[in-house]
């Protein structure tokens, strides 16, 4: 609309493309399915030629879908930042054809913008805190936060994830008792920060509100990133069930049956850094 006259409302031109010519089409998450493989890379902090490099090593075209675990963007001041972070090198790359989810990391909790960054890539329920159902796996998104203390000078006092991350034990109590979550073959959680000992406030905020809750559930797999290095902590060692870190330059894949969870993760040189079957907890 160009112009709204009281009796005679002005178009604006018309803008078209030639997409008729060559028909696009695109894959949507489907929980029916029976096997699913899943490609992830975190903590870009605006380095396309990253993101490149390693979604080079692991095509998304060869995938279902691409996870990404936090911190592709190093603050959200404006829009465009969101763009030229990481989004428009996703849709040269796979987006217009694959789909990929996010777990915000506490990077993006940053900046003018970063209050409107639900709008793009929150889950369904209008948070960074959801779950949802593809193939085999159950995946439950958690929301890290910040890795500092609320009264860290640096926020300013404008934050309260301690009372968001109570909001969140509320939410994961009740999705336990869902029947996806209990039906389904595997359980895997994804949160930015690792719930591994020896963390920060924001890793031991984490351990302290949500692990309890967690390790009820019999959880059969923990992603993160944040940490910019590679780890993996077996079941038993952090908590009853294993979690695995992914550094910054590293590539993690999943793959999922109704009977097998398998898992490698590869540096951007090549080297195999981890290459796992995970067993059904």
């Amino acid at each position: 609309m160009k112009e709204l006259r009281a009796y005679r409302p002005v178009m604006g031109s018309v803008v078209s493309t030639d997409i008729w010519k060559k028909p696009l089409t695109f894959t949507t998450l489907d929980n029916h399915r029976e096997t699913l493989s899943m490609v992830m890379v975190n903590d870009i902090h605006g380095n396309n030629e990253l993101q490149k490099k390693l979604l080079g090593i692991a095509p998304p075209q060869d995938f279902d879908m691409v996870l990404f675990c936090g911190d592709m963007c190093s603050h959200i001041n404006r829009q465009s930042d969101i763009f030229t972070s990481f989004l428009n090198t996703s849709i040269e790359l796979f987006a217009a054809q694959k789909p990929f989810v996010y777990a915000r990391g506490n990077h993006e909790t940053r900046g003018a913008y970063a209050r409107n960054f639900s709008r793009y890539f929150a889950g369904s329920n209008g948070k960074f805190y959801y779950a949802f159902t593809y193939g085999p796996v159950r995946f439950i998104v958690l929301d890290c936060g910040e890795d500092k203390p609320d009264t860290d000078v640096e926020y300013s006092g404008l934050i309260d994830f301690d009372s968001y991350m109570l909001e969140q034990k509320d939410w994961r109590s009740r999705e336990i008792d869902n029947p996806e979550f209990k039906n389904a073959s595997y359980r895997v959680v994804i949160s930015h920060i690792p719930f591994t000992k020896g963390g920060w406030y924001g890793s031991e905020r984490l351990r302290e509100q949500l692990l309890p809750l967690l390790e009820q559930a019999q959880i059969d797999l923990m992603l993160s990133g944040h940490k910019h290095s590679f780890e993996f902590s077996d079941k038993g060692n952090a908590a009853s069930f294993p979690i695995i870190v992914n550094s910054n330059n590293s590539v993690l894949t999943l793959f999922a049956s109704n009977h097998s969870l398998k898992v490698q993760v590869k540096q951007e040189d090549g080297k195999i850094l981890l290459e796992k079957e995970f067993q059904k907890q």
